[in-house]
């Protein structure tokens, strides 16, 4: 800040402050898609609702690659901090998340050298970088759910069979072994209740299920596919022990399903939209490539006698069930919505234009 000395009508004069302002006003930003847009993942469903938020707000937006160059004075990276030493912007945000305790110091490093601000999508994971050692400032943006969302689905309150839905990426983070265990301790052996995997990625040993009452899903799908295998589903769960922010069931509660979920990190509001499955210790993260996370880093270990209570619940009361997954629909469509993070963000740039 600068003044005129000796001028008792002197004024302080912020460098460039009528341009700064005028970006914050109007919303100007770039936007670094690390995972180009992919909507088959998580990270890329993220970039593309932020982009619609951001221009249905009437943000100006730019979308930049490493052959497209930054326009505007801030440019939001979605995803891997590491792309920001390589963006050549002169303000770099990053909105990222971390699926366990503790931030890799690769991670924090990078953000440290080369970035302004950090945006996270769970209030837990403010305290996660900040104890990891980020010294920027670091705020919690809830990201949207209603990205090309799922319709709700008008499910029978007494099907004939009772489908169950569980989540994998073919290893153990999603926690698909301990759904699976539970499936088959409540309900093993009757054929009115049925298991279906859905995997994304390399299904590895889900291959090997030989269960007549378990089915899998492997691959990409299309929205429009996804959507209706939720909707031949009667419940999902998800006891995941590390997420960042945690869509699949989120969208799963959006098709009316009710749904079962960690309480953990990326999940902490889940009592809000579904149930809560309590965590009963941690142990460490078993990540084999993600450099994300710091080497002894914690993920959540469910508790699954709480697990079995809930799907028990769930089943004993199913219309009650549905009202829940109703009501927690509700409650993401209108706190977590695309417009909302980009008003968020828009709220930051004026704050700190």
């Amino acid at each position: 800040m600068q003044s005129v000395a000796g001028d008792a009508s002197a004024t302080f004069v912020i460098p460039h402050l009528e341009e700064r302002l005028a970006v914050a006003l109007n919303g100007q930003v770039n936007l670094y898609a690390t995972n180009g847009m992919n909507r088959a993942t998580g990270y890329g469903r993220m970039e593309l609702g932020l982009l619609q938020g951001l221009v249905d707000s009437g943000a100006e937006v730019r979308v930049v690659d490493p052959y497209t160059p930054p326009k505007y004075d801030v440019t939001i990276i979605v995803g891997n901090p590491l792309w920001a030493k390589k963006v050549k912007a002169r303000r770099k945000w990053v909105f990222t998340m971390s699926e366990a305790t503790q931030v890799s110091q690769k991670w924090v490093d990078a953000i440290n050298e080369s970035v302004e601000r950090v945006l996270v999508p769970a209030p837990p994971l403010v305290d996660v970088y900040h104890d990891s050692g980020v010294t920027v400032p670091v705020d919690y943006v809830p990201l949207g759910v209603d990205w090309n969302p799922p319709a709700f689905v008008h499910r029978d309150p007494d099907p004939e069979v009772f489908t169950w839905l569980t989540y994998s990426l073919g290893d153990l983070r999603k926690g698909a072994e301990l759904a699976i265990m539970a499936f088959k301790r409540l309900y093993g052996g009757d054929e009115r209740y049925r298991m279906v995997i859905k995997c994304r990625d390399s299904a590895r040993w889900l291959t090997g299920i030989m269960d007549p009452q378990i089915s899998l899903v492997e691959g990409e799908q299309t929205d429009a596919a996804y959507h209706a295998l939720l909707a031949q589903c009667h419940a999902m769960v998800f006891p995941s022990r590390g997420e960042g922010f945690g869509l699949p069931p989120r969208e799963a509660v959006l098709s009316g399903m009710p749904t079962i979920a960690t309480a953990w990190l990326g999940m902490w509001d889940v009592a809000q939209w579904g149930y809560a499955v309590p965590v009963r210790e941690l142990r460490p993260a078993l990540f084999d490539t993600w450099d994300a996370n710091a080497e002894g880093s914690l993920w959540s270990e469910p508790d699954t006698a709480a697990l079995e209570r809930q799907m028990q619940q769930i089943v004993r009361d199913y219309p009650a069930a549905l009202e829940t997954a109703r009501a927690g629909r509700d409650y993401l469509l209108k706190g977590f919505n695309w417009r909302s993070v980009a008003g968020r963000i828009q709220q930051l740039l004026w704050e700190h234009a």
